[in-house]
């Protein structure tokens, strides 16, 4: 692996004199495989200030994907089924039965789940609140993935509805159900919860005993945060539960918009006298209070839709290829193979390879015999819809005996030959002499049949112009948002200083999402149509890039500094006195959220002798089982 690093100068007139954005380790070789740590950092003191990332270890493992739009019009298919918790119904022994799940027509045309309580007011009133919850039993998470869309429910009436996991004790007598719940509560709740509030929660004896680490219920320590945000129930929203570890964070979404959250909540249960480690996942409804009255008198109407759960989110992918193949960790790489697919025969074309040597991962097209397929090129993509994407890849190795080009792919729709629209940054190795070769930063369509668009060239002063040298190694990054693109290139080891970054804009038409990859071609220009052939290593995605930045100061010289709020996994901020030691995590609940961004202001005024560093730490999630 490699130490992965920016350096950057930029002045801040104020109490700051400088930006120094530099790598705080040294070079990490290959032979530590499962590690990959990156780091910027920032200083808080007038002196300077460092921003840092770092990225932990993945440990592949199998665990079960499930998702369910119920457009079926059940919960029984697709398999798993759900197992309907009714803990009144339980508790009287099936005399009293107040919960109900149904499957109304969504806005779409299909289905979703649909769960009502009546109020529990009745002979078995002792049993306390209408509930009732759908549970996958057959799901065992440690670190898990749960998101659902909440699309109506009843707002004149107080009710927790939200996602929970690491679930114990489900289906037993009433008052024992274990686990955490990131949920909605719509309505006026008890403290230590707010008027309409998104919270992470303990559940301790089905009934809710804080928030994990926080400074209210039964240890006060201060590790969490709760925040107040209000949901119209004539608009759709989606509810993402993400734990890794003792990490937890919940995100809402307003639909359709699932890039970057209107609210977000963060817990860690890390010190906690009672932790939960694992469990299965489900849905939560919880009837507070009714129009006003008193527990016993509250209903629940809640409807759901669009259920998925997975042991990681979706989108937080690391590869390193050491393991010498790329269906692991899990999702598995997609093989594109152009002219194959166009239908060349075998005897005209032995077909694309996709190898692992020295831990790499190796991509080779042979020049096919029969041409009308188009020259050797090949794809590897991985699954998955990305919109706004951060790419990084190491290529280490090519062929560089023919014209070719090789490199990033983002958002790429109809993935085949002559059909392939996507974003792609690029080397192409030119006429192969001393001083030959540019990047580009394309738009393609159809494959670069009917368009190729070099979208630098939109941006004033841009040079593509460098000559990497084959034996070095180099760190290609790709970054877009909307319209917007960045490119850089690091020759390796040194990830501080990029030898290339330029800013590109698609002017003419958007892609406004697809899959993500590599590509590797033969430039059409190359008439002897050479092979091509290139080695990546150390690939990674995020949604955006993990970039901590230095917002300015508050009215008292408090340091304050921001990153994106819209990361696939969860990332941590930590700071320290000390640039190479004594890292410790800054509490949720001292980091706000708004506008799509986190942000902390440093606790203490900034003072001429002391340094206070920041960095970002990815939560890694290890697969379960």
């Amino acid at each position: 692996m490699w130490t992965v690093g920016e350096s950057q100068t930029a002045q801040y007139k104020s109490m700051f004199t400088e930006l120094i954005m530099k790598a705080s380790s040294p070079f990490v070789h290959k032979r530590l495989p499962h590690f990959w740590k990156a780091c910027w950092a920032i200083s808080t003191s007038t002196s300077a200030m460092v921003l840092t990332l770092l990225l932990g270890s993945q440990l592949a493992a199998s665990a079960q994907i499930v998702s369910d739009n119920f457009d079926d019009g059940d919960d029984v298919s697709p398999a798993p089924p759900w197992f309907h918790y009714d803990p009144i119904k339980v508790g009287s022994g099936g005399a009293v039965s107040l919960a109900t799940w149904t499957f109304p027509t969504d806005s779409s045309g299909g289905k979703a789940l649909r769960i009502q309580c009546a109020p529990n007011n009745g002979p078995a009133a002792s049993l306390s609140n209408t509930r009732a919850s759908s549970i996958l039993t057959n799901i065992n998470y440690t670190n898990f993935y749960v998101s659902v869309d909440i699309t109506n429910w009843d707002n004149a009436n107080v009710q927790f509805m939200g996602i929970m996991a690491r679930l114990n004790q489900y289906s037993g007598v009433p008052g024992q159900l274990d686990g955490y719940c990131f949920a909605y509560i719509n309505g006026g709740a008890a403290t230590p919860y707010l008027d309409n509030t998104i919270a992470i929660f303990r559940i301790n004896n089905e009934g809710s005993k804080g928030v994990p680490g926080s400074s209210v219920g039964p240890t006060a320590n201060g590790n969490a945060e709760v925040h107040g945000v209000d949901l119209d129930p004539t608009n759709q929203y989606r509810l993402v539960f993400i734990g890794e570890g003792t990490h937890m964070e919940g995100r809402v979404y307003q639909l359709p918009d699932i890039t970057t959250p209107i609210a977000r909540v963060q817990a860690d249960s890390a010190g906690e006298s009672v932790q939960w480690t694992n469990g299965p996942v489900g849905l939560l409804t919880f009837g507070y209070y009714s129009a006003g009255l008193s527990g016993p008198d509250a209903i629940v109407d809640v409807t759901f839709d669009n259920f998925y759960c997975a042991p990681t989110p979706p989108q937080a992918i690391t590869d390193d290829f050491n393991d010498g193949n790329d269906t692991t960790p899990a999702p598995a790489w997609t093989h594109v193979d152009p002219i194959a697919l166009a239908g060349v025969p075998g005897a005209a074309y032995s077909g694309a390879t996709y190898t692992f040597p020295g831990g790499g991962y190796e991509l080779f097209s042979p020049h096919p015999l029969i041409p009308d397929a188009g020259g050797p090129r090949v794809n590897s993509v991985l699954p998955g819809i990305w919109t706004d994407f951060y790419l990084s890849v190491d290529v280490t190795d090519w062929d560089n005996t023919g014209h070719q080009l090789f490199g990033l792919i983002a958002r790429a729709q109809n993935i085949g030959p002559g059909t392939t629209d996507a974003y792609l940054f690029t080397y192409e190795n030119g006429n192969l002499g001393p001083t030959a070769g540019d990047f580009d930063v394309l738009r393609i369509t159809g494959e670069g049949s009917t368009g190729a668009a070099q979208m630098e060239g939109a941006i004033p002063g841009q040079n593509s112009g460098l000559h990497l040298v084959p034996g070095n190694s180099y760190r290609f990054v790709f970054i877009g948002k909307g319209y917007d693109f960045r490119a850089k290139v690091y020759q390796l080891p040194d990830t501080s200083n990029p030898i290339k970054d330029l800013l590109a804009k698609d002017l003419a038409e958007l892609l406004p999402n697809g899959q993500v990859g590599l590509v590797v071609a033969n430039d059409p220009s190359d008439g002897t149509q050479h092979s091509c052939r290139a080695r990546f290593d150390n690939f990674f995605t995020e949604v955006s890039e993990p970039r901590i930045t230095l917002v300015g100061t508050n009215g008292t010289g408090n340091a304050v500094v921001s990153w994106p709020g819209n990361f696939a996994s969860i990332w941590a901020l930590q700071s320290s006195t000390n640039l190479n030691s004594g890292w410790t995590e800054v509490k949720p609940k001292d980091v706000a959220y708004a506008g799509g961004l986190n942000v902390h202001t440093n606790l203490a005024p900034m003072a001429e002798t002391d340094n206070t560093f920041y960095r970002l730490k990815r939560i890694e999630p290890t697969l379960y089982p």
